[in-house]
């Protein structure tokens, strides 16, 4: 195409295609597109202005039209411009994606008739209401929208996976993606999550929005719009707080991960849904690796890099623990922005694999790390922005089969009762005799795993919420709900 560097294309087919593909791509192209009088390319063509339709009946004809339609640039400039407007339409929605939720949903309404033992009941009764139940999820995420930060596969990717017997077909979808989807009335219901829209394309879907061509549900699991100053160095959600109020209040729904964040966005937006943090089995189980005999007694202490002030609350009590029993460590993933003038011996500092920074890749590689693990820890200042954060943390680490040691925090007291799950008042008095217990334990046999990773599945494993979700959004997002 560059080294021709053609002004149109044309589809030579003397008879009708079943939809011409080679169309799609010359208009992504930028090219306006002749076509012969035949239903599929033709009625393309017409419908977007986007090319000339000519019959090859005569063909002395056909020529002559040709040459004077080429010749005509304001009738070119027309169609030029129409084919732009293809491609931030249609041809920005019609993804791969997008043409594959819709073959679920002819699935869907083929199947409908089927028996299902875990069907929900309200599973769509036609073609059409099948196309209708397409939701568009948008999260932050890379541009292929396979790697994702670990929240939005933990909240939103692990819910929206894509099964015979769910009523709603889930598509992926890019920010820009989603307002041409909303623009062409190909979706009107959507997920976002966090500030995963740019205030642009915000400022450009609102209208829609406000039209009522688009519902949507926000999830968030932070209180986003007032983070510490400390946790946005670059002041990036300081920035977006505004935009974010603005996306909450015109939401639909919004999930959050626990009740306390529930209460404070009540104030946004009355409708609130709580959806707990859980674990995806089909990402955590599996065979974990035996414990290595080293007579080491190693913790481990993980997260995003703004932990500083949790692990530094720890930090002495650690100091003093090591003093005594100098086969103690601490292996530390990720959790802190700034590094540490000195590194002392108990502690051990892992880089994450490039290859395994992406979340599924990530619980895979922590899994492997069990076979020098012993206890987690989940300390957390008792500072207003933790209030709402989840106890995920602790589930991570039960996942992985091991104890818990986790601050005496409202967000960890409701994980209070199993064994395993140690709450510690902050002081480092406290969090030294905690790690003395531990030391004096050692390291949890096989069984004490298993029966740990077996709480995890009986109590906090998302696959037996799936049929709750699916009425969540069939409340809030579909029309005739209200």
């Amino acid at each position: 195409m560059a080294k021709i560097a053609p002004h149109a294309g044309a589809v030579f087919s003397i008879w009708d295609e079943t939809y011409c593909h080679t169309l799609t791509e010359m208009w992504a192209a930028s090219l306006p597109v002749i076509g012969l009088d035949y239903p599929t390319v033709a009625g393309r063509i017409r419908a977007a202005n986007g090319g000339w339709v000519y019959s090859e009946k005569d063909l002395d004809a056909l020529y002559a039209d040709l040459v004077r339609d080429m010749e005509d640039s304001n009738g070119f400039m027309d169609r030029l411009r129409a084919v732009i407007d293809w491609q931030r339409g249609e041809g920005r929605a019609n993804t791969t994606r997008a043409m594959a939720s819709k073959y679920q949903a002819l699935y869907q309404a083929v199947m409908r008739d089927q028996p299902s033992l875990g069907a929900p009941a309200a599973q769509p009764t036609g073609l059409q209401e099948a196309m209708d139940h397409r939701v568009a999820v948008v999260c932050p995420a890379n541009d292929k929208l396979t790697q994702a930060p670990a929240s939005t596969h933990v909240r939103v990717w692990a819910r929206t996976y894509n099964h015979p017997d769910r009523a709603t077909s889930f598509v992926r979808m890019t920010p820009e993606e989603l307002l041409a989807a909303a623009r062409t009335g190909t979706i009107d219901k959507a997920i976002i999550q966090r500030n995963a829209l740019p205030v642009s394309i915000w400022r450009s879907l609102k209208p829609l929005v406000e039209a009522g061509k688009l519902r949507y549900a926000v999830d968030l699991d932070d209180d986003l719009s007032n983070v510490p100053a400390d946790k946005d160095p670059d002041g990036s959600y300081a920035s977006y707080a505004k935009t974010l109020d603005d996306i909450i209040g015109h939401a639909a729904v919004v999930t959050a991960s626990t009740k306390a964040l529930a209460t404070k966005l009540k104030k946004r937006n009355a409708c609130i849904e709580v959806v707990p943090n859980l674990l995806a089995g089909r990402i955590w189980r599996g065979q974990m690796p035996k414990r290595t005999s080293d007579k080491i007694v190693r913790g481990i202490y993980m997260g995003n890099r703004s932990h500083d002030a949790d692990f530094a609350m720890v930090q002495s009590a650690f100091e003093a623990a090591a003093a005594t029993h100098p086969n103690l460590r601490l292996r530390l993933v990720g959790a802190l922005q700034e590094p540490l003038a000195k590194v002392p011996d108990w502690l051990e500092i892992i880089d994450i694999p490039k290859g395994a920074r992406n979340y599924p890749a990530f619980v895979a590689w922590l899994r492997a790390q069990c076979s020098d693990l012993d206890f987690g820890i989940a300390p957390l200042a008792d500072i207003p922005f933790n209030g709402h954060k989840s106890y995920l943390k602790a589930l991570d680490y039960a996942g992985l089969g091991l104890p818990v040691l986790a601050s005496n925090h409202p967000v960890y007291k409701p994980l209070k009762g199993p064994d395993h799950i140690i709450l510690v008042d902050n002081t480092p008095a406290d969090w030294e005799n905690a790690l003395n217990e531990r030391l004096k334990v050692g390291s949890p046999d096989e069984a004490t795993r298993a029966a740990i990773r077996d709480w995890v599945t009986e109590h906090h494993e998302l696959e037996g919420t799936m049929r709750q979700y699916d009425a969540l959004l069939l409340q809030h997002l579909y029309k005739d709900s209200e």
